[in-house]
């Protein structure tokens, strides 16, 4: 992949197992886990309700990043993410932490259609997520801003991670915002990218805003 990053600043359980349900272009609508108090607080992960105001081919989404020093209380980082599709099912998805899982794959599923992609390693321990959060106030959205189709996923057959599973592997594994960066990266390194043109935004606890964008590089380099 051709990778930016920079800073600016119950449910519906899934089984590792599990394909995924076909879905429109964008992801579920995410809801704010409540962490426990600390000195920053974690970031609010907010939905735009702009939805049925939109054309049905609208299929990119919409963030807005505001930093703690952008905030009014000088304290709150925030995320809000509206999937701006007329077709969106708008399932929450729940997944469990875990612990004892090395030397165990999971299957990947492509997010938008169910299609399996492939296994990769099963991290040895995993964090609860629900929506686009996790426990340690991890969170991550995106908007898809497409790129040309000789660098999309249909000339990088061998991808194994679209950006719906790459989100959800990725707040089942890290912490901050740093290190979900570093994780994707060597996920797709390892495993391959199978979507087009991302653009991710990351926030955690500490205060830290992030965008990482994110192109497939087709059958151009290894």
């Amino acid at each position: 992949k051709f990778l930016h990053a920079h800073s600016i600043g119950r449910l519906v359980d899934r089984n590792d197992g599990a394909a995924a349900v076909p879905r429109s272009r964008c992801l579920p609508p995410p809801i704010f886990l409540p962490m426990s108090p600390s000195i920053m607080r974690p970031p609010t992960l907010a939905l735009i309700l702009a939805a049925p105001f939109l054309s049905p081919a609208a299929l990119g989404c919409t963030n807005v990043l505001v930093t703690p020093g952008a905030s009014s209380d000088g304290a709150t980082s925030t995320i809000a993410y509206n999937a701006d599709s007329a077709n969106l099912v708008g399932q929450l998805y729940h997944y469990p932490s875990s612990s004892g899982q090395a030397g165990k794959t999971r299957k990947i599923f492509n997010w938008d259609t169910g299609v399996y992609l492939g296994d990769i390693p099963e991290a040895d321990v995993t964090y609860n997520v629900v929506g686009n959060s996790n426990e340690h106030g991890l969170v991550i959205a995106e908007t898809t801003f497409g790129g040309v189709e000789v660098l999309g996923p249909k000339n990088q057959p061998d991808g194994v991670l679209d950006y719906g599973s790459l989100i959800y592997v990725t707040l089942q594994r890290c912490r901050t915002a740093r290190e979900a960066i570093e994780t994707m990266s060597d996920l797709m390194d390892e495993h391959g990218y199978a979507s087009s043109g991302e653009s991710f935004s990351l926030a955690d606890r500490t205060g830290e805003v992030w965008i990482m964008e994110v192109i497939g590089r087709g059958g151009f380099g290894g």
